[in-house]
């Protein structure tokens, strides 16, 4: 697997532990992406000078679910830095993509789009761990 594929994941499942330390027994994807959605206005990040040069590069990217190999038609974009649905779907749909087959490690959009992807989801663990922390 390549190396910006293992660092989504690596990334994602940050997010996922942080998220299990509110809800141990609840890890259905829907009540993550809403506690993501929640949770992120509070982080300050829109005055973070690296989560606006992270979400500039999403911004560019249409994130289209796949099944498998065949694309569903649903697409996700980000409108911009507080577009905290935009951002959790297209993370999310992301990682769907590279859990099911969806993203391909030879195809050079895919990787770029992973890259750009672990680049903000590791913004958003270390911030959310870091807070967590700090409390």
């Amino acid at each position: 697997m390549p190396e910006p594929f293992q660092r989504f994941i690596a990334g994602w499942e940050l997010v996922v532990a942080w998220h299990r330390e509110y809800w141990p027994k609840q890890t259905r994807d829907a009540e993550l992406t809403a506690h993501l959605v929640q949770e992120l206005p509070r982080l300050g990040l829109e005055s973070n000078p690296e989560w606006l040069q992270r979400i500039a590069a999403l911004v560019r990217w249409t994130v289209e679910e796949m099944s498998g190999a065949q694309a569903t038609g649903r697409i996700h974009t980000v409108e911009g830095t507080g577009d905290w649905q935009g951002i959790v779907d297209a993370l999310y749909t992301v990682r769907c993509n590279l859990l099911k087959g969806g993203k391909q490690p030879t195809n050079h959009a895919d990787l770029a789009l992973t890259k750009t992807a672990a680049d903000v989801v590791f913004v958003v663990a270390s911030k959310l761990i870091y807070r967590e922390g700090a409390s």
